[in-house]
């Protein structure tokens, strides 16, 4: 079917990740012991090669992308007993701020790919990566994850150095699967413009300066079109907090009009947080809380702007851009302001700086 659909690419992503329940079926069981000796690495890469041969073969996909969680354990001896790099290149990816926070990847996984196969490549998302009930754009968790890439680069050196070919810019629907819908692609732009910028000085060892970084965000803002300065916004004697992700409104690029609201309710939720300190005011508020009337009056104010005003132009916003039965899951998803809270705390509002 992709052959079919895309008769000229060379290249293909198997996927090959995240699968925790291999051979516990019982005839997969039964197999395991008969024809790979009680293994399940070797029932993995038995696999994941036959599919490869099968693209590569008979599908004349020349490159043969798989993720690396699958096999990133696995001895280099037995990689190589499969012949696995003559048959993918694997892309090593991790999402969070940091990764090359320790255990993140395996002891010795660079060491081990740079025995196997001739070409790596990193992958970094711009979407869908921060949280289960994320809908907001955090631009300085995904570049700070690229700065820490950099980091990573030079941690291995000696294994990535000309093996290294590249990042992939990954942007996800859901954070896992079954989940709800996360940040849309419109609110995912902005950072993937970000993310290419600071792609540019991957390979530079150094850090950015204050004042290189600041020409960069300059150049950000130009590629989305953003011309006009954001005033500050006071609430209750509070400052909202408007880091690089706040101040991309007023911007014109695809699904700005939508991007501009969806920053409307995060001001909206912040105003919340302010009133109610913990949760956004969306958890179970303190006697005190509760009996205050002038909040509980304002709490009720910033909901119905929520209802009457935004959720509605959210909602023609998205039937611009997006299919009926999306726009209708969203919806359903999305009906008061604390819909748009993680149910564990989350980040919603709590962000990263840009970073790279």
């Amino acid at each position: 079917m992709i052959r079919k659909l895309h008769p000229t690419i060379n290249s293909i992503h198997l996927g090959c990740d995240e699968a925790w329940h291999i051979a516990e079926e019982k005839l997969c069981k039964k197999q395991l012991v008969k024809t790979f000796e009680n293994s399940k690495e070797r029932l993995k890469l038995d696999h994941i090669t036959k599919v490869a041969r099968i693209a590569k073969d008979e599908f004349s996909f020349e490159r043969v992308y798989t993720w690396n969680d699958m096999f990133d354990k696995i001895s280099v001896q037995l990689m190589k007993e499969f012949k696995m790099g003559e048959l993918l290149i694997p892309i090593v990816w991790g999402y969070i701020p940091d990764v090359t926070f320790p255990g993140y990847f395996p002891d010795g996984l660079f060491e081990r790919l740079s025995q196997v196969f001739e070409e790596v490549l990193f992958a970094s998302a711009f979407k869908g990566a921060n949280g289960i009930v994320q809908q907001f754009a955090d631009v300085g968790h995904y570049t700070s994850n690229l700065a820490s890439y950099k980091k990573l680069y030079w941690q291995h050196e000696k294994s990535l150095s000309g093996r290294l070919s590249g990042m992939v810019l990954t942007g996800w629907q859901r954070y896992s699967h079954v989940t709800p819908l996360c940040e849309l692609l419109p609110i995912g732009l902005p950072t993937m413009v970000a993310q290419s910028v600071f792609l540019t000085t991957l390979s530079d060892k150094r850090d950015l300066t204050n004042t290189e970084k600041e020409t960069k965000l300059g150049v950000i803002k130009n590629l989305l079109g953003c011309q006009t300065n954001i005033d500050d916004l006071i609430f209750e004697g509070k400052k909202f907090p408007r880091t690089f992700d706040s101040q991309i409104v007023k911007c014109h690029f695809p699904g700005a009009d939508l991007y501009e609201q969806m920053e409307e309710v995060r001001v909206l939720i912040w105003k919340l947080g302010v009133l109610f300190n913990e949760n956004n005011g969306c958890g179970n508020s303190s006697s005190e809380e509760t009996q205050s009337n002038s909040k509980e009056k304002k709490r009720h104010e910033i909901e119905h702007e929520f209802i009457s005003s935004i959720r509605p132009k959210i909602e023609d916003l998205l039937l611009k851009y997006f299919y009926k039965d999306t726009v209708a899951e969203w919806l359903v998803q999305h009906r008061s302001l604390c819909d748009f809270v993680p149910m564990d705390g989350g980040r919603s509002l709590l962000r990263y700086d840009i970073i790279s």
